[in-house]
């Protein structure tokens, strides 16, 4: 079967055990993200050194020299995801650009986005691959916009807020709707913009189209429901706001490089 485009191969919480020290070394294929909880410790990306606080940030890219080193008696807690990529043309963005470090990240959707991605990964529910897979494109897109001074604390203006949180809405009626007929009218109704308008937001914010969006987020719901094999291939595409089983047999051949059928018999 094929797999996901992104493999992850941690998603944790954790404590550091004190004293933290970890000589230089590099991960050929894999990249890693660190989010400091708590404490205080030190960072060593390249030649640069950073000391890594609470709410800092960090990215190590495939082959990129990195270590860790502590003086301190403040051992932290850490978030970290790690994760090699099969094609990063593929992401939203460009993995490699992502910054090296951000400070003081609070913005909610990336910290939810990173939640969600190591709660999948700890309890490996019926198909998690492709929903850590799609969580950590969110969680690279955010931190892209992050970077580019593009979060909700940036200073923008009292109207892109409140259009940010209209496409919020509409995305949170989508996840819970999506079983229902939905375009990207009743969408753009959701959120009380203009359909051109919200759909420009909504790529902005969340790297792709509502309507792409909408069918992954069926997907993944079908790709549950067919490894409980309760139900047939066309209740499935039914249960799933599909409106037929060719459809919904074609994308998810397209989309997950097997037919549901394939995928069910793994």
């Amino acid at each position: 079967m094929a797999g996901p485009n992104i493999r992850i191969t941690r998603a944790v919480a954790y404590a550091v055990p004190y004293p933290l020290f970890g000589p230089p070394h590099s991960h050929p294929e894999d990249f890693q993200v660190l989010y400091v909880v708590r404490g205080d410790s030190g960072v060593r990306i390249g030649e640069t050194e950073h000391r890594a606080r609470p709410e800092n940030l960090y990215v190590v890219k495939p082959g990129q020299v990195h270590a860790s080193f502590d003086e301190r008696d403040a051992a932290p807690a850490l978030w970290e995801l790690k994760c090699s990529i099969a094609d990063p043309t593929q992401c939203p963005i460009d993995p490699h650009a992502l910054p090296d470090i951000l400070d003081e990240v609070r913005e909610p959707g990336l910290l939810d986005a990173f939640r969600r991605l190591i709660d999948e990964y700890s309890t490996a529910g019926p198909g998690w691959e492709w929903l850590c897979s799609h969580l950590v494109d969110e969680l690279f897109f955010r931190i892209h916009r992050l970077a580019a001074g593009c979060g909700p604390e940036d200073g923008t203006s009292a109207a892109a807020r409140l259009n940010t949180e209209a496409v919020a809405r509409a995305k949170a009626h989508l996840e819970t709707h999506f079983r229902e007929e939905l375009s990207l009218g009743d969408l753009a109704q959701v959120a009380g913009l203009s359909d051109s308008h919200f759909s420009a937001l909504f790529r902005e914010l969340y790297g792709r189209a509502p309507i792409d969006y909408l069918i992954e987020v069926r997907l993944d719901n079908a790709a549950r429901l067919l490894l409980d094999w309760q139900h047939s291939v066309s209740e499935v595409a039914e249960m799933t706001g599909f409106g037929s089983v060719h459809y919904f047999c074609r994308q998810f051949r397209r989309r997950r490089g097997v037919s549901p059928s394939e995928y069910r018999g793994g």
